[in-house]
């Protein structure tokens, strides 16, 4: 068994123990609800929250900049499903899209590793933005938005932001299927075939793509935060109604079994804090419990 092997296991062991003291688990995707019922859960205290988006702040700028043949990646780089994800693109997608339109480029947002950002620095068919306060400023530059994930849990934000501006888009149904429909999105999850839906796309009329835009961005409006915050509200009365674990169960068993989560791992070892030490020098975590802190 390798370390990698060992930690999941450890992290799973801790998840089941975690379970038995909660009232409640709440998940962003079916993927996840059924993988904690899986892990102990009852699941009639599992409940489905998905991330939600804001409207108010993202412009609908649907399909005008089609004809740019601009393809957008938002992702933290740091994130290992996220480099396996560019990997694919730079690998596979877009040299397929560049031999059909010459002119295509890869727009990408991010923070990522120094290495990778001297490699991605010196590919012509590739700008890259890094971190960026106003997305609308990318967006307005977008002909088309990506997200070939296809590793990794919980939900893709980053497909949420493009729902909202209205973008077209082509996605792996991981993380995004349950909250939203075909409707606006082509769903695609053979990576070797995002290449076929975006030439498409770049030789439909825009009048036709701006019609499945607007469904994108109708689907976005219906996963506003005020919404998802209701339906939270409604989630924890559940909870506080419902049969409550036992005052006097506390965690009797070793801090260690809660390791770093495992995105925080992969942050470390490529040392994504390097700037930050002084800020994280006195960083930790524990476990609250009946308002007590009973793990540290």
């Amino acid at each position: 068994m390798n370390k990698e092997e060992n930690e999941i296991i450890k992290a799973r062991e801790g998840i089941k123990k975690a379970l038995t003291v909660c009232d409640g688990v709440i998940c962003f995707t079916k993927e996840d609800m059924e993988s904690m019922v899986q892990l102990g859960a009852d699941k009639r205290k599992v409940f489905l929250l998905p991330c939600g988006t804001n409207p108010g702040k993202i412009n609908n700028v649907g399909a005008k900049a089609l004809n740019k043949h601009n393809m957008l990646f938002l992702g933290n780089l740091f994130h290992e499903p996220n480099r396996i994800a560019l990997k694919d693109i730079r690998k596979i997608i877009l040299p397929r899209v560049r031999k059909r339109f010459p002119d295509a480029r890869l727009i990408l947002v991010g923070d990522a590793p120094r290495e990778l950002v001297k490699e991605i620095m010196c590919d012509e068919s590739i700008s890259y933005k890094g971190t960026v306060e106003d997305l609308n400023e990318v967006f307005k530059e977008t002909s088309i938005a990506l997200c070939p994930i296809t590793s990794g849990s919980g939900m893709r934000i980053k497909v949420l932001d493009y729902l909202t501006a209205g973008l077209p888009i082509v996605t792996t149904e991981m993380g995004v299927k349950d909250a939203i429909t075909n409707k606006g999105v082509i769903f695609e999850n053979d990576v070797q075939k995002f290449a076929e839906h975006i030439i498409n796309i770049f030789n439909s009329d825009i009048s036709d793509v701006q019609r499945e835009c607007n469904l994108a961005r109708q689907i976005a409006e219906g996963l506003a935060w005020e919404k998802i915050a209701e339906d939270s509200i409604t989630i924890y009365k559940s909870m506080l109604n419902g049969s409550r674990v036992i005052d006097n169960v506390l965690f009797n068993f070793e801090g260690k079994i809660l390791s770093e989560p495992y995105f925080l791992q992969d942050f470390i070892k490529l040392n994504r804090f390097d700037n930050h030490r002084p800020t994280f020098k006195d960083f930790g975590y524990g476990v609250l419990q009946n308002g007590e802190m009973v793990l540290k």
